[in-house]
């Protein structure tokens, strides 16, 4: 199928490229980092207040909490983009698999291309009354006809937007992680994880619904 909206999964293409190698090496040196910074910061808060109170237990636990803090996110800043990535496909995967649509129908360009083909169909059926026999369908033809081209395209960009905020956010843990090794900010690890899950699970919906209002438009 030629897609005459390439431009709409060519921008998504260029911007998986430009996070993943341009963007991905810049924010995960920075956010090493800025790691190491929260982890000395840690390490002397704790000093200061085992000078201050004496308290040695306190001490030794903020120690052993602040070390598996940093290793464990260690690891994620070396596997977490990865596996993240993989997390994306696996639904993207199954959404396709689910929808019955073929993998080059289920994206940006895709959708829209279908919206305009589906015009056409629609145009082309309800064209048989002229519009001096018939000028108020003539109308409506025309009418109708806009609407599945706009509702196409908000669905196309819709989708475009949502795979490029999970992008972001995978791409964006190498900073945004590096503030979590703290135990006041340890809920940040958590929460990235979950919002990464809900964006794709977000796009697995997206995929499955807008396969649904092909079926049902093209019926």
């Amino acid at each position: 199928m030629t897609l005459q909206f390439q431009f709409l999964n060519n921008a998504l293409s260029d911007y998986e490229t430009a996070i993943q190698g341009v963007w991905a090496p810049v924010l995960q040196a920075q956010g090493i980092q800025i790691l190491l910074a929260v982890g000395a910061i840690a390490f002397a808060v704790y000093t200061i207040q085992l000078l201050a109170t004496h308290d040695l237990p306190t001490f030794i636990l903020g120690f052993g909490y602040t070390i598996v803090s940093l290793s464990v996110l260690h690891a994620v800043f070396l596997y977490g983009q990865d596996l993240a990535i993989d997390l994306l496909n696996g639904f993207l995967g199954w959404g396709q698999q689910v929808s019955g649509q073929s993998p080059e129908t289920l994206t940006p360009s895709g959708v829209m291309e279908q919206g305009l083909q589906l015009m056409r169909i629609f145009w082309s059926a309800a064209g048989k009354a002229s519009s001096w026999v018939a000028p108020m369908s003539a109308i409506e033809d025309l009418l109708c006809s806009i609407v599945i081209v706009a509702t196409f395209a908000v669905a196309s960009i819709i989708y475009l937007l949502a795979l490029m905020e999970v992008w972001a956010l995978i791409i964006g843990a190498s900073v945004l992680l590096a503030f979590a090794p703290l135990p006041w900010t340890w809920s940040i690890f958590p929460g990235w994880g979950l919002r990464v899950l809900a964006s794709c699970v977000k796009t697995f919906f997206l995929l499955a619904v807008i396969a649904l209002g092909m079926t049902e438009a093209s019926g």
